[in-house]
């Protein structure tokens, strides 16, 4: 009875951790593109991929991993609006979700239009429009519209020291406390600590034998000194590591930074705020 029921947990446990772990992909698909040939097409739908997943808490393909699993002779044109068409779409690459993007280049400006489609119901939303100028980047452009895209989808959670793009290309890193910088905390906390108690005890002795009712001996006042001397050395040290600490918290983040190309490369300007 016992090990029926512990077969069972174990069942149980394997499906729930199945379910968890169930593959949650989104697909980005050229499927028309007009002015654009199918390489810079390609790139566009993996740039906007990489978008995506680094946006949102979701995988995303696109690009060649797309574009090579795709039926040789090309999407049918009605795919977007065949509820079949999209469950084969979608098992092909491994997807639950898929974004049909036409891709138009008119003049200097790419417009891309999306439909979101789900693999499992064929339901089809169309999505904002994306426009691309000459001096646009994709990758910018992209990210700030990945949400849009999958509102349903919510963004990737993020560390406390991961970058913020800010508009026009510059970035900031918000500060925070890491490993070095605890443990020269560490350091300040117990050697200032230290510090303060010897200095305290010192001059509790000092005082003591300044006293008209009691004479110290000399190896006495000899330890007082040493003592004084112990806590000036530890007290400065738990000085320094308490300023070692605001330091590297100060450069953790907080500071700027703009890059901008040059004719041998990029040029990366870096300011911070005091």
């Amino acid at each position: 009875m016992h090990g029926s029921i512990a077969a069972a947990l174990v069942a149980v446990a394997a499906t729930a951790g199945t379910a968890v772990a169930a593959p949650h992909r989104v697909a980005v698909i050229p499927s028309v593109e007009v002015n654009v040939d199918a390489s810079r097409a390609e790139a566009l739908t993996g740039t906007l991929a990489d978008a995506i997943r680094e946006r949102l808490d979701t995988d995303a393909i696109g690009g060649s991993d797309v574009v090579r699993r795709l039926p040789e002779k090309g999407l049918p044109e009605d795919c977007v609006a065949d509820a079949r068409c999209i469950a084969r779409i979608g098992a092909r690459l491994e997807a639950d979700q898929l974004l049909f993007m036409v891709i138009v280049q008119v003049g200097d400006t790419i417009q891309l239009d999306s439909t979101w489609a789900d693999v499992a119901t064929g339901k089809t939303i169309a999505r904002p429009m994306i426009k691309l100028d000459a001096d646009a980047r994709a990758g910018k452009a992209f990210a700030a519209a990945a949400q849009k895209l999958l509102p349903d989808t919510p963004l990737r959670p993020t560390s406390t020291n991961t970058v913020v793009i800010r508009e026009g290309g510059e970035t900031t890193t918000p500060r925070h406390m890491s490993t070095t910088a605890w443990i020269t905390g560490g350091v300040a906390v117990v050697g200032l600590g230290v510090g303060i108690g010897l200095g305290l005890s010192t001059r509790s002795a000092f005082n003591h034998c300044n006293s008209r009712d009691f004479a110290c001996s000399d190896d006495e006042i000899s330890g007082i000194h040493d003592r004084a001397l112990y806590a000036d050395l530890v007290g400065g040290v738990g000085l320094a590591a308490g300023v070692a600490t605001a330091v590297l918290y100060w450069r953790s983040g907080g500071e700027t930074i703009a890059v901008a190309p040059t004719p041998g490369g990029a040029a990366v300007t870096v300011g911070g705020r005091f």
